[in-house]
């Protein structure tokens, strides 16, 4: 009795020896099918690898018993450890050799497991057997309908509906209506839209092997842009409108939305049709959505007014590029941004908002403010306004004003009677003498009365001060008188090539309280008047001309009260001689 047990168990150690061999050569197998059986896979599913899906095939619950499973066996034997690997075939049966044979369709492999290990502990009592996953199955899944063509697609346990046809959806494939056809013939139909905006997931179920996928053609498509909490495009149901479009598709309207305004491009007709509805007034049900609509929910900050900013103006991503070029061409950029702002909105706040766009070659201190109803820019100092803020400076914005900050290259120019006029690279304090220097100096018997420096914006510096970026230092023998309605009438440096304009600029611009039609009137040095597009030449004297009353009052009147006296008196004179 004792030998007929003692063969008993060489056989049983025999038989799993033997199938310990033969496991290596069924995985070996294995591997090669999974490689025969890759199709190009799903971006979820590329990113994971075979160990990847073998743990969470382990951690989790809901991994199916699938064909080509691989499970390893252990269980102690006569005080040794034995171990064996089994394959879950193509039938869903598991060949536990001397154990039987287990069919695992329909289970998981939570289910199967203590299935396995209670077979084993009958067998052999106290054998402490543990089932454990080796290595995953993987099996191929056909794809058809409203695809590009008919296609394979290799899925395993844990692979779901949305994620195998991830890729293989067509602009025209239906995401609410998509069939699955079991292997035994039965149609299962699935609206992934459920699964994954409303969390339904009974609707994203798991491919099984031997599923067919048929992807239906979508009915209408509609996109909803704008101040809507969830913007998209969106497969409507039949009887869907214009309120499911905005409140179950777009999650409803957000704070910001103009409800009174709202865009509806329409695209099915024969031409393009533009709609625009009040949806302050309701959803209006019987309008009907068609495919390729687009609903735009404007938000309320598109129909604030604007200002814009100009000049050094940069997008960010290109300033620096924009910049070295002008720079090497020796030409200023200019460009221009919008800046929508609410009413009583300063000039700082705007600035800061937009700061990112501002060339770094730009003279925020030399900035002015154009407004439709002033006559004059207002200067303003951004520099001053940010660094050091004064409210007393600050100025709230109005409608389209335009906020001009001018770019500041470093050079300074030489003018004039100089040897080498021209255009040269600015040096931190340094004066005039310097750059005449570098021009060459002031040849001999150039007649060289008057030396000026002439800011950037026109205004007068200093001999004693020092020359700024943009300076330019003129050498003349001459001047040019300016006169009449200006804020600092004078005598100014002659600069060659030079119209009138440049002349009142120096004198501090005209004055609009005594020239409101910017009348000037240009006279050579014998008197001749001449024309206002005329070139400056020395000698010629400029007299803006006033249209006030009270000044032309003012001004002519002691010639009128003088006249009337001279008339006066004569008119006596002759009644006395005639008496």
């Amino acid at each position: 009795m004792k030998r007929a047990r003692l063969v008993i168990v060489l056989c049983i150690i025999m038989v799993q020896a033997l199938g310990a061999q033969q496991a290596p050569k069924q995985i070996k197998e294995l591997e090669q099918l999974q490689k025969n059986l890759q199709q190009p896979p799903v971006p979820q599913q590329a990113e994971m690898t075979l160990t990847d899906r073998l743990q969470l095939a382990v951690s989790s619950k809901n991994y199916p018993a699938t064909p080509g499973d691989v499970y390893r066996i252990t269980f102690v034997l006569g005080g040794e450890t034995v171990s064996t690997e089994v394959l879950v075939e193509s039938d869903y049966t598991v060949n536990l050799n001397i154990f039987g044979k287990i069919n695992a369709e329909n289970m998981t492999f939570s289910e199967l497991k203590p299935i396995v290990e209670k077979t084993i502990a009958t067998a052999y009592p106290r054998s402490m057997p543990f089932l454990n996953i080796v290595s995953v199955g993987i099996f191929q899944v056909l794809i058809k309908g409203e695809v590009a063509q008919t296609t394979y697609v290799s899925a395993w346990g844990l692979s779901r509906l949305s994620s195998v046809i991830k890729d293989i959806l067509g602009p025209y494939s239906s995401i609410r209506e998509i069939g699955i056809i079991a292997g035994n013939g039965t149609l299962r139909k699935y609206d992934l839209f459920k699964a994954l905006h409303l969390g339904i997931v009974d609707e994203d179920p798991y491919i099984q092997p031997g599923d067919s996928i048929i992807v239906n053609r979508r009915d209408r498509e509609v996109e909803v842009k704008g101040e809507v909490f969830r913007p998209g495009k969106y497969q409507l149901l039949k009887g869907q409108g214009l309120s499911e479009l905005i409140n179950l598709y777009g999650r409803g309207l957000t704070n910001l939305a103009e409800t009174g305004r709202v865009r509806l491009d329409r695209f099915a007709e024969k031409q393009g049709q533009t709609l625009y509805l009040d949806l302050a007034k309701g959803t209006q049900p019987s309008l009907e959505l068609k495919d390729g609509d687009v609903l735009t929910v404007p938000a309320k900050s598109a129909n604030l007014p604007v200002v814009f900013f100009e000049g050094a103006i940069l997008s960010p991503a290109t300033a620096q590029v924009v910049v070295q070029q002008a720079q090497e061409v020796g030409v200023e950029t200019y460009n221009r941004i919008t800046h929508p702002f609410i009413e009583g909105e300063s000039l700082l706040d705007a600035f800061l908002s937009v700061k990112d766009s501002v060339s770094p070659a730009a003279d925020l201190s030399s900035a002015h403010l154009i407004r439709a109803e002033s006559a004059q820019p207002i200067p303003v100092n951004l520099e001053r306004l940010m660094y050091n803020y004064d409210p007393a400076i600050d100025i709230a914005l109005q409608p389209f004003d335009r906020i001009v900050i001018p770019a500041l290259w470093f050079n300074v120019s030489v003018l004039g009677a100089v040897t080498q006029p021209g255009v040269y690279p600015y040096v931190p304090r340094k004066t005039y003498s310097y750059y005449l220097s570098l021009a060459g100096g002031i040849p001999p018997g150039q007649p060289t009365d008057y030396i000026s420096v002439v800011g950037a914006a026109d205004n007068l510096r200093g001999l004693d001060e020092l020359i700024q970026p943009e300076d330019r230092i003129v050498v003349t023998a001459s001047l040019i008188s300016v006169a009449g309605a200006v804020y600092t009438p004078g005598s100014y440096p002659f600069v060659p090539g030079r119209d009138f304009e440049y002349y009142v600029r120096l004198a501090g611009g005209i004055d609009p309280e005594r020239n409101t039609d910017d009348k000037v009137s240009i006279t050579d040095s014998r008197g001749k008047r001449l024309k206002p597009d005329t070139t400056v030449k020395p000698g010629d004297r400029i007299f803006v001309l006033s249209n006030d009353f009270a000044y032309n009052f003012n001004r002519y009147f002691p010639i009128i009260t003088a006249g009337i006296t001279l008339i006066t008196t004569i008119i006596t004179v002759v009644d006395a001689l005639a008496k």
